[in-house]
């Protein structure tokens, strides 16, 4: 049974690795940060392969009662190429900077989502034409924030805060390459990994059936020494 416990110990490392690296992939970096102009926070973040930069602000309340935070109804983007919120929310500009990645400005859109006590705006780096407006989809000179494989330390700085938003403090979340409901082409392979759960059973009863296996051998081995052993003499 040598071999198979081998086998079992070389899949075993192999799920595990796979498994890590995909918590590293769809890990979320939360920072808190106060929305006051010159206010800097620095993260690093983590990649195994190269990919750009996606953030949002969380706050905190009831969406309904938050108009400042905008609402996500625009008109018919697809004629105009241009998506116009009627009640963009007040503007909020965030730098993002590194020491070989020079500084990035990213704006607030209206709020995306929202749960019980917080409401969610995506930052995006392209930046509006005019209050409430913005091309769409994303023009290809919309400048980028690369992060390379491995650590990045990020300086995060605000640039400029609309009230009645200056001063409150929020969560910054910068978004991993990888997601249940969404990957980036260089980790979608590493999707499965959700499902560590399962790959762990698998090997719980792998190991148990190798376990009852050698059980049952050594049983019957026993038992044949004790059937071939020479009776006694009388």
């Amino acid at each position: 049974m040598k071999r198979a416990w081998l086998f079992w110990w070389v899949v075993t490392i192999g799920l595990a690795a796979y498994v890590m690296a995909g918590l590293v992939a769809s890990h979320t970096n939360q920072i808190e940060i106060k929305l006051e102009p010159g206010t800097r926070v620095e993260v690093t973040p983590l990649r195994l392969t190269e990919d750009r930069l996606r953030m949002s602000l969380v706050f905190r309340g009831d969406h309904r009662q938050r108009p400042e935070l905008g609402d996500y109804v625009h008109g018919e983007w697809y004629r105009t190429r241009l998506v116009q919120f009627l009640q963009p929310g007040s503007a909020v500009r965030i730098a993002a900077s590194a020491p070989e990645n020079g500084p990035v400005v990213y704006e607030a859109m209206p709020k995306a989502g929202w749960g019980a006590n917080d409401v969610v705006r995506n930052l995006t780096s392209n930046l509006s034409v005019r209050p409430g407006v913005w091309r769409w989809p994303d023009p290809p000179d919309t400048p980028q924030f690369v992060l390379r494989p491995g650590f990045t330390t990020v300086t995060i700085e605000v640039v400029s805060v609309e009230p009645p938003l200056v001063g409150e403090s929020v969560q910054l979340h910068i978004h991993p390459p990888l997601g249940f409901k969404a990957c980036m082409p260089g980790v979608c392979w590493l999707w499965w990994s959700f499902f560590w759960l399962v790959g762990a059973l698998v090997q719980v009863l792998w190991a148990t059936g190798i376990l009852a296996i050698t059980w049952n051998k050594a049983r019957r081995e026993k038992l044949g020494s004790h059937r071939r052993r020479p009776g006694s003499v009388s």
